[in-house]
């Protein structure tokens, strides 16, 4: 089975309507074959230590080149600035194509 995916440095991220001070952030979208859905997680590194309230969020990204991506997630992981979310849907502004 192969795995198609793609990396995408993160730079501005919002929680709904609140923006997040980040000092870095990770974007991972993949597609198994056969699969009609992407899979993606955020990792991202916060300027604040504070804990992201655990459940579902809507996550508003922007990367490095200026792209606008969004889609709903949940936290996997939230401790001490680093917060971890996982896609819980589609994610808008990623072509399927542009995987690797």
């Amino acid at each position: 089975m192969s795995l198609r995916h793609h990396s995408y440095v993160v730079t501005t991220l919002q929680l709904g309507e609140d923006d997040v001070g980040i000092r870095f952030g990770d974007l991972v979208v993949a597609c198994a074959e056969g699969a009609t859905e992407l899979d993606w997680e955020l990792v991202v590194y916060a300027t604040d230590p504070e804990p992201v309230d655990h459940g579902a969020h809507h996550l508003t990204m922007v990367t490095a080149e200026g792209r606008d991506l969004s889609g709903d997630a949940i936290v996997v992981r939230s401790v001490d600035g680093t917060h971890v979310f996982r896609g819980a849907g589609p994610i808008a502004g990623v072509d399927p194509g542009e995987l690797d």
